[in-house]
């Protein structure tokens, strides 16, 4: 399933399958729900890289095979409950507005490298990773000392559970709001 360099708003997709694999490559996403949506697929679970996501809904979605948000801009949305059944990667991921993972299971590697860096055009402002497992490595990083990782930012990570084999590493991160209550 296809929908690269497309452009959705106002659109819900709720409680179906994509089986066939999705790429959305360079695609623009307003206000567009996934609620309960598995993603399935031979190739990749979803390629989201390089689109853009203004208030979409990814809660309760599955992602069976690897999903890519590689070089995505995220722009205040939600992926609460989602399960990552393979890795996840958010390489260079631009985030701003309210970002919500909270109760999300990661059960491989979670890659959030070069991202939740300062925008030139929003403001990072809320990340809640509250009551999300982690399974595999879940590595947080900015570029750079002068571009770290949740600056000036709240960042939640109370209730966190870890798996005997998960990590958590951080590089390049400003932790000065950051929230650990509870994390195993």
């Amino acid at each position: 399933c296809s929908f690269e360099d497309a452009s959705f708003e106002d659109v819900k997709f709720k409680d179906c399958s994509f089986k066939s694999g999705v790429v959305v490559s360079g695609s623009d996403y307003s206000t567009v729900e996934f609620e309960k949506v598995n993603f399935d697929g031979p190739i990749r679970g979803g390629e989201f890289q390089r689109g853009t996501f203004v208030k979409v809904d990814f809660e309760d979605a599955t992602f069976e095979g690897q999903a890519y948000f590689d070089q995505a801009t995220i722009r205040g949305s939600n992926f609460q409950g989602a399960t990552f059944e393979e890795s996840a990667t958010f390489r260079e991921t631009v985030f701003t507005g309210e970002i919500c993972f909270r109760d999300a299971g990661f059960q491989h590697d979670a890659l959030f490298q070069d991202s939740f860096e300062p925008a030139e055009d929003g403001r990072l402002e809320k990340v809640d990773f509250g009551n999300c497992y982690f399974q595999g490595k879940a590595s947080f990083s900015g570029s750079s000392n002068e571009s770290r990782a949740f600056a000036d930012s709240e960042v939640n990570f109370t209730g966190v559970r870890l798996s005997p084999r998960a990590e958590l590493q951080f590089r390049y991160a400003d932790l000065s709001q950051c929230r650990f209550l509870r994390t195993n």
